[in-house]
């Protein structure tokens, strides 16, 4: 249970007096000014209360908690204040989303029953959140799972376009790498609600495509989009999906931590991943790629392609193998698609093999036959 507690006050008495009261249950951080507290909490996140003197020199209580409401989120807050402050209480309520109040004169029950009632508020919140988490997290997995079932195809694409974003933001430290990532591993997800034969047709680009396929095609983006929008932590994910033909041209004023730079930044890494990944399955080489798209900065990010290609140089790629059925092992990667007797497709090419696709496909061998031998790539 956390029970990390800082208290904010400039005169050095009522730190005191509250650490004496409830130092034998909580751990007592302490700090004279709003901007002694931010800098506390910078080096320091995992704070379960902030408690805040209202009359502070330089930044108000008020203030201070409203940053905090911003940047810890999920830290209960609590205001000091005095009678002759009550009219205060209402706008902080509003503006700095105040859990409770301390009123002045302190009271020493008043002091220990808010504190430790905070304390327990924040605890039985975490224990909320991580069992969200662990909801969304396995719910994402079922999607996943169903949606490699029912279209292989774009599944496949899905998780190669995740590696290379995976890969770019981890290799460039981008913020918000957890929503580029997710973007990429859903961006293809809207394919189900399209006919099997336009998605087959879609595998090499719109090279193939006529101008009512690509539209039609592209209409995937939106489907999704609409699809993901009310889940609770996807809504800036489905934006990102809605927009990735969008191609937007970004540089280095856009990496700032804001909704419309993700939003840029993610529609840039879906775009560009996209353009890669369709260049490999059309048997360009990597270099060739690369080359191609540093020479044309406006539609891709130098930055991004240079690190594609530090991170991904011979990325579907290894040693080619022929293997049977029990030789397949996790790690290795599908250089063909694996279909039944009949050609139906069971799991499509470029993903690495885990432990249930291995079952998947002796499910499938047991019941229809698969094509032998496959054929892998193995990390040399």
């Amino acid at each position: 249970m956390n029970r990390r507690v800082l208290i904010v006050d400039e005169d050095a008495r009522v730190l005191d007096v509250i650490r004496k009261l409830i130092y034998s249950t909580c751990y007592i951080a302490t700090a004279k000014s709003g901007e002694e507290a931010l800098d506390r909490l910078a080096n320091d996140t995992d704070m379960a209360v902030v408690v805040s003197n209202y009359r502070l020199s330089g930044m108000d209580g008020v203030t201070l908690l409203k940053q905090i409401s911003e940047l810890y989120p999920h830290t209960i807050r609590v205001l000091l204040l005095s009678i002759k402050d009550k009219d205060i209480a209402v706008s902080a309520v509003n503006e700095s989303r105040i859990y409770k109040f301390i009123a002045k004169p302190m009271k020493r029950d008043d002091i220990i029953k808010t504190i430790t009632d905070s304390v327990e508020q924040y605890n039985v919140s975490l224990a909320e959140r991580s069992i969200l988490d662990e909801t969304f997290h396995a719910s994402m997995k079922i999607i996943l799972e169903i949606f490699g079932v029912s279209d292989p195809v774009s599944y496949s694409r899905s998780n190669r376009m995740y590696r290379f974003v995976r890969g770019i933001s981890k290799d460039m430290d981008l913020h918000n790498q957890w929503d580029y990532n997710t973007s990429a591993l859903l961006s293809q997800i809207g394919c189900v609600s399209l006919p099997d034969t336009l998605v087959q047709k879609s595998i090499y680009g719109f090279k193939r495509l006529n101008d009512e396929e690509i539209k039609q095609y592209k209409s995937h983006a939106e489907y999704a989009a609409n699809l993901l929008k009310n889940v609770p932590k996807l809504e800036s994910i489905s934006e990102i999906i809605r927009c990735q033909f969008d191609a937007p041209y970004i540089d280095e004023n856009d990496f700032v931590d804001d909704q419309s730079s993700i939003k840029k930044i993610g529609t840039h890494l879906l775009h560009l991943s996209y353009y890669y990944d369709v260049e490999r399955l059309n048997n360009e080489n990597h270099k060739s790629i690369i080359d191609a798209m540093l020479n044309d900065p406006l539609q891709f990010y130098t930055p991004f392609v240079k690190s594609l290609d530090t991170t991904f140089v011979g990325q579907i790629g290894g040693k080619r193998q022929r293997v049977n059925l029990e030789d397949l092992v996790p790690g290795m990667t599908l250089a063909e698609n694996v279909r039944t007797e009949k050609g139906v497709l069971v799991v499509a090419q470029g993903l690495e093999i885990t432990q249930n696709m291995i079952k998947r496909i002796i499910a499938f061998h047991s019941s229809q036959g698969i094509r032998m031998p496959l054929i892998v790539y193995v990390a040399t």
